[in-house]
């Protein structure tokens, strides 16, 4: 999930990318959620694990889209290099 926000964060170009991407992010993490939610659920493990996986999923994507916006506005968009 960091790596898909980093991804968003780090699109400026191109208004078509980010409404596509934002759909492929939607239904990744709706699924992946659904998943931790079903890891979640087992009683054996321990109520920190289950706050801690919880709390690492909702804070990775935000934290990745922060790193991409940060990137995107340090690297200077004269350069061909800087189009991806």
């Amino acid at each position: 999930s960091i790596v898909l926000g980093f991804g968003l964060g780090i699109i400026t170009q191109s208004t078509s990318a980010v409404i596509s991407l934002t759909i492929a992010l939607a239904f990744h993490q709706c699924f992946e959620g659904i998943a931790l939610g079903m890891a979640a659920a087992k009683p054996e493990l321990d109520q920190h694990v289950r706050v801690g996986a919880v709390a690492i999923f909702t804070m990775a994507l935000p934290l990745g889209g922060m790193v991409g916006m940060l990137v995107a506005s340090g690297v200077s968009t004269d350069t061909p290099a800087s189009h991806w």
